[in-house]
């Protein structure tokens, strides 16, 4: 077989921040009582207010989705023949699509009688236009460190052989108030929490491996 030419493989990455537009926000409703008919009419009247709270908030119908719904009987250690209370629970799913408005949202749906919340997903609706542009930028640094590396053997970065994207979420940021305690929720929902949400920058990244001839 004949003798291969001499080649260089290198990886680059890049990592662009941006201003996320739109916010995910799970909420949890959630009735304990010990007669369950009272809880479930309980906690279809919380929910019900939940999302009427989204709704004059400027939350459009089709950005609001009910998720789950657990009914879970708890027992008395010592009497376990019949139930001593009853959680009715369920999940609420809205898009924020005007970040500005996002605290009066929350406030509003925790006012109405959202007891959790359960996520803050910061996102943005340009996210293939963001990859894109991290492929790019992680192509050029794949480049100029193949052109490092052969300069200091004394050669040049020749065509190239292969690409290879290495697959990612692409983008990310942290989520707040995560399981948030119900001293922190009595605080947003009366106006009384002194951190404003900042949504800050979501990160969008890109890792790509190449190879080249080496002239």
């Amino acid at each position: 077989c004949g003798v291969q030419p001499p080649a260089i493989n290198v990886t680059g990455q890049a990592e662009l921040k941006v201003a996320p537009d739109l916010v995910d926000l799970r909420l949890g409703v959630e009735v304990i009582d010990a007669d369950l008919a009272k809880a479930k009419a309980m906690h279809d009247k919380k929910v019900a207010a939940v999302l009427k709270a989204l709704h004059d908030n400027g939350i459009e119908d089709k950005d609001v989705q009910t998720d789950y719904l657990a009914i879970t009987p708890r027992y008395d250690a010592r009497v376990k023949s019949r139930p001593d209370w009853y959680s009715v629970e369920k999940s609420i799913q809205c898009t924020v699509r005007d970040i500005a408005i996002f605290e009066k949202v929350l406030a509003a749906a925790l006012d109405a009688g959202a007891t959790t919340v359960a996520g803050i997903d910061c996102r943005t609706t340009k996210l293939r236009e963001f990859r894109d542009q991290a492929r790019v930028n992680a192509l050029k640094a794949a480049r100029e460190k193949a052109d490092l590396l052969a300069g200091e053997l004394g050669m040049k970065r020749g065509r190239a052989l292969g690409i290879t994207e290495t697959q990612s979420n692409g983008w990310g940021w942290s989520n707040r108030l995560m399981n948030a305690s119900q001293n922190s929720i009595q605080n947003i929902s009366s106006g009384e929490s002194s951190e404003g949400f900042a949504a800050g920058q979501i990160s969008v990244s890109a890792t790509v491996s190449a190879s080249f001839l080496l002239e």
